[in-house]
């Protein structure tokens, strides 16, 4: 733990933060300013900023500079322990003498008025590498803006500087971890909690030398806080296999821990997994999985960062980097662009083997939608490693040539959108279909033809059949779930035509304005539908026949001397209204047809010319020489 404020702060605070504060703008006496202060005097103590295991750091105001610092005192209950004091000590001079950009300042060291040892350092806001990555594995927006890979990939190359800037002083850390890493809010990068340093004997004290002169730390009395041989200290999804035995330890532990970090890093989950510490540990000594594009299958990973994870966390410490300054520059190449193509080939090729075993299944009658997705996706990292791979464009054509056995989900959804709205327009035209006509055209016509006696009733019974029909389309239009309830105004509608056999019998208008609805109803409902809705409409023509040989209503037809004649129990059949009747039904009939055909055809239209399209572009991604390459001899030339 040290001195950093985790909480974020808003553009406020950091405007806050900037301002400074010298005086009143009159003349300061000096000697006044100057004077020696006590301990109470010269720190105002505020709000705690953390607590650890051995120490608790505050916020307070120095008086004597006029700003805000972070003052990090042992906890009361440990102050009596001669060992924690002198690792305390340790710490303050280690982080002291440790001048670089990311690593914590030291301002002050001394005892408190009731004895106890504190050092004050300066005071740092913003967020740890530890609170970024849950916010990644989250999802949050706000994290996935403000973190991109390309931004802690950089940060996390200073603190591979800073770690080897701290080696040649003879300084091991031996807890980096995520939350040691702290995101300042403008910009800057640092590495905290110096408490279980571990620091080689000093013969010179660092004040009288330079900054890059490389030789180790001067810790005088504090020296005694070494840690012995066997114990173990750190934290251990982070730690090396040789300091959770025991062993000898040299640098090499920290490059292991940054190691674990990177991955982290890449692939947005702990190298070693969840868990106890002991299960922790007890994987770090059996080893595990340590390439980021194995244990994360989903994630982009470049073959560059992957073979930098793997070497910095060898298990032996002389397979890793000899430096963590050799793993800065690992990541530096990476983020410069420069790419080494060998490898990528080689990756790639390990991708195309994996994307043919996928899609030799997948092309399977019993292959599966997971087969498919996995092929597609080694397909399409093959393709990012090497672009013009002929293998990987040989699977990404033959999966694309062969379609899928069945619908994805997701693809799944968006047709079922797009029927639904499909469906809502139909329904609406079926309200005005069903019902205008019957007011603006039926009901003028019967008038004009003139009504029968006794004809009102079924007249009007069949007009309220068709109010019903639009009253039910009406209905489901209005409901969340249209596509389930479309057999519903399939079943009304026919009904209703159906009864047009009261009106006019089972011949003239009935069967061709049933077969007109069937064939729309067909075209708007599910598949699973379909065949329903065919039944009702083939019925619908029928029963009106069968109904009459039954004798249950009045005769509307019958047969004479080899000739047919038709009657209508409602309408009298006059020679001039009855032509013009007719003719303006069947030319409404021919007219709706052909503006649905016309829609219909449009349509397909614009889905042909989208797949079209989409196809060009697709093939504009690959490369000339690549398209070549999946080209087959007949067409060379």
């Amino acid at each position: 733990m040290s001195g950093p404020d985790h909480r974020p702060s808003s553009p406020e605070t950091q405007g806050s933060a900037a301002t400074l504060f010298v005086d009143d703008g009159q003349m300061s006496d000096p000697d006044v300013e100057l004077r020696p202060l006590e301990h109470a005097e010269r720190y105002e103590l505020r709000e705690v900023l953390g607590e650890g295991g051995m120490g608790e750091v505050r916020l307070c105001r120095d008086r004597h500079i006029g700003r805000d610092v972070a003052l990090k005192v042992v906890r009361a209950h440990r102050e009596g322990r001669r060992d924690v004091r002198a690792r305390f000590l340790r710490e303050a001079r280690v982080q002291g003498q440790l001048e670089h950009p990311a690593i914590v300042p030291v301002y002050d060291l001394g005892r408190d008025p009731g004895g106890a040892v504190f050092f004050t350092m300066k005071r740092v806001r913003g967020a740890t590498l530890d609170e970024i990555l849950h916010g990644l594995r989250r999802g949050d927006p706000f994290f996935a803006e403000e973190y991109t890979r390309h931004r802690l990939l950089a940060a996390f190359s200073r603190v591979c500087l800073a770690v080897h800037f701290a080696h040649t002083r003879g300084v091991i850390h031996r807890d980096i971890k995520p939350a040691n890493v702290m995101f300042g809010d403008f910009g800057e990068v640092y590495l905290l909690d110096w408490g279980l340093a571990k620091v080689a004997a000093a013969s010179k004290d660092l004040d009288k030398e330079s900054s890059t002169s490389g030789e180790p730390l001067e810790l005088g009395a504090a020296g005694d806080a070494k840690t012995a041989a066997g114990v173990v200290l750190g934290t251990p999804a982070y730690m090396a296999p040789e300091q959770i035995d025991g062993l000898p330890i040299d640098h090499r532990v920290d490059v292991y821990a940054l190691g674990a970090i990177l991955f982290e890093i890449v692939t947005l989950l702990p190298m070693h997994g969840e868990g106890t510490p002991m299960q922790v540990l007890e994987r770090v000594l059996r080893g595990v999985e340590r390439r980021p594009s194995v244990r994360a299958r989903k994630v982009d990973v470049p073959p560059e960062l992957e073979a930098a994870c793997v070497r910095a966390t060898e298990r032996a410490p002389e397979d890793r980097f000899a430096s963590a300054r050799e793993l800065h520059d690992d990541v530096e190449r990476y983020l410069a662009g420069d790419r080494d193509q060998a490898a990528r080939r080689q990756a790639a090729s390990v991708h195309v083997t994996e994307a043919r075993a996928f899609a030799e299944v997948a092309l399977r009658p019993s292959g599966t939608l997971d087969d498919r997705r996995n092929a597609l996706r080694e397909v399409g990292r093959a393709l990012a490693l090497d672009p013009v791979n002929p293998s990987a464009l040989d699977v990404l054509v033959r999966l694309a040539s062969a379609p899928a056995p069945t619908l994805p989900p997701e693809v799944q959804a968006e047709l079922e959108a797009s029927d639904a709205q499909s469906r809502s327009g139909a329904l609406l035209r079926g309200v005005v279909t069903y019902t205008v006509p019957v007011v603006a055209f039926y009901l003028p016509m019967f008038y004009i033809m003139g009504f029968k006696p006794g004809g009102l009733v079924p007249g009007l019974a069949w007009m309220g059949s068709m109010f019903f029909a639009g009253a039910v389309a009406f209905a489901v239009l209005r409901r969340p779930s249209i596509s389930r309830r479309v057999p519903l105004t399939a079943l009304a509608s026919t009904f209703a035509l159906a009864m047009s056999s009261l009106v006019f019998g089972p011949f003239l208008f009935s069967p061709p304005v049933i077969a007109l609805n069937t064939v729309m109803n067909v075209l708007a409902t599910r598949r699973e539908h379909r065949v329903f809705v065919t039944v009702v409409g083939a019925m619908a023509c029928v029963l009106p026949f069968l109904v009459e040989a039954t004798g249950l209503v009045p005769s509307t037809f019958g047969y004479r001397e080899g000739e047919l004649w038709m009657r209508s129990p409602v309408i009298r059949y006059e020679p001039g209204s009855t032509t013009l009747f007719f003719a303006l039904v069947y030319l409404g009939m021919l007219t709706f047809v052909s503006i649905y055909a016309v829609r219909f055809r449009e349509a397909r239209g614009v889905a042909e010319t989208r797949a079209a399209m989409s196809s060009w572009q697709l093939r504009q991604l690959v490369p000339e020489a690549a398209r070549s390459a999946t080209d087959g001899p007949g067409e060379a030339g």
